[in-house]
């Protein structure tokens, strides 16, 4: 485990909600407050698994790729990347999910988000609004998971399904 893993691990500890509290004496109520905390929260999740990925490509592909006469660029791009590249798409999708429920939370800075059905209905209990909202925000991450699964399966190109996940 690198440093850069144990930094994005430790910034994943903190709660989202708790990020953007941090952040708004900072940033005050703007997109900012609301990106920051996404894209910290992102980063553990896609370092992980571009690391798993790269480093689950047999090494010995690798050298074929050198043995060809390919240049290590080049046996990046050809080799190495593509073979990673299912596994990098399942860390977005992993990412994108967890993106739209911390979203959802944005309203709570002033950002206007379908987490605004939720939390101005709070207020005067309206549990049909409360249910419509965290259904649409439930349904738009699972609309946006199944397209990038669909990517994900496209990429995967004749490889076995157990490298889907």
């Amino acid at each position: 485990m690198c440093i850069r893993d144990s930094i994005s691990g430790l910034l994943y500890t903190v709660p989202s909600l708790a990020a953007f509290a941090l952040l708004i004496p900072v940033t005050g109520l703007t997109l900012a407050t609301a990106i920051i905390p996404l894209v910290l929260y992102n980063q553990l999740v896609l370092i992980r698994n571009t690391a798993a990925a790269v480093n689950g490509i047999d090494p010995l592909l690798i050298e074929v790729g050198w043995a060809m006469g390919m240049k290590p660029q080049q046996a990046l791009f050809r080799v190495t990347l593509p073979l990673a590249l299912p596994v990098i798409v399942a860390g977005v999708r992993i990412a994108t999910v967890t993106t739209v429920g911390i979203a959802a939370l944005a309203s709570l800075v002033g950002q206007n988000t379908l987490g605004d059905l939720i939390f101005q209905n709070l207020a005067v209990y309206d549990p049909d609004a409360i249910a419509a909202g965290a259904i649409l925000i439930a349904v738009f991450a699972i609309v946006a998971d199944l397209l990038l699964l669909a990517l994900q399966v496209a990429l995967n190109r004749g490889r076995s399904a157990l490298s889907v996940a």
